[in-house]
């Protein structure tokens, strides 16, 4: 099958690498550190086999190179999986975040349910970058049915909370669910917890999409 489907070869160890990253918690700058290091290793080994062979060298490139796209799969894993970043909104003791809505508003029974990505965070008046994304339930009302995709909202920081595990392991887990997602938390918001702070930021691209 290998010869028949080359890319399997390397396929294979990226998705290696990628569920790794889930049982794992490398910084990026050391994953960097050992890809490069790796990448020139693989470097110098293909130079020396175009002068001499040498099978022994062959095998061992071949398993730097295996290596490489298990790297490469947990760093673009990590990179992805803002929950890991230290700049994640859960790092953070503000009170108030300013929020994008990234996904188009679903009205259940009680709430409308929105996906965001956190923007920032408010340490008084001071705004601090942030990233993160939350599943949010704003009550429904006459201005939650008027949130729309893009909209960019004013939000109680503290009514967001982690997503917890399910209490039996027969149950089905949201917590795994919502973080394949690359969500980490979830709140209800009473309509006095969260305002439309301000102008719409949609990608065009992504509405048409929608």
């Amino acid at each position: 099958m290998l010869k028949t489907i080359p890319l399997l070869k390397y396929v294979v160890p990226f998705i290696a690498g990628i569920v790794l990253s889930n049982y794992t918690s490398i910084p990026c700058i050391f994953l960097v550190v050992v890809w490069l290091m790796l990448a020139i290793a693989l470097g110098l080994g293909h130079n020396y086999l175009k002068h001499k062979v040498n099978k022994v060298l062959h095998h061992w490139m071949a398993a730097l190179l295996v290596s490489i796209f298990v790297i490469t799969g947990i760093a673009l894993a990590n990179v992805y999986n803002t929950a890991k970043s230290s700049l994640h909104f859960k790092n953070t003791k503000a009170a108030y975040a300013t929020v994008q809505v990234i996904k188009f508003p679903e009205e259940k029974n009680r709430s409308i349910a929105t996906k965001v990505s956190v923007l920032s965070v408010w340490d008084g008046s001071i705004a601090k970058p942030c990233i993160g994304n939350a599943i949010l339930y704003l009550a429904k009302d006459s201005l939650s049915k008027k949130v729309r995709y893009g909209d960019v909202l004013y939000v109680n920081l503290q009514k967001i909370k982690p997503v917890t595990p399910p209490k039996h392991p027969t149950h089905f887990n949201l917590q795994r669910y919502y973080a394949l997602q690359n969500i980490s938390h979830s709140g209800f918001l009473k309509s006095k917890e969260w305002q439309i702070a301000g102008d719409n930021r949609a990608n065009g691209l992504h509405t048409l999409a929608y």
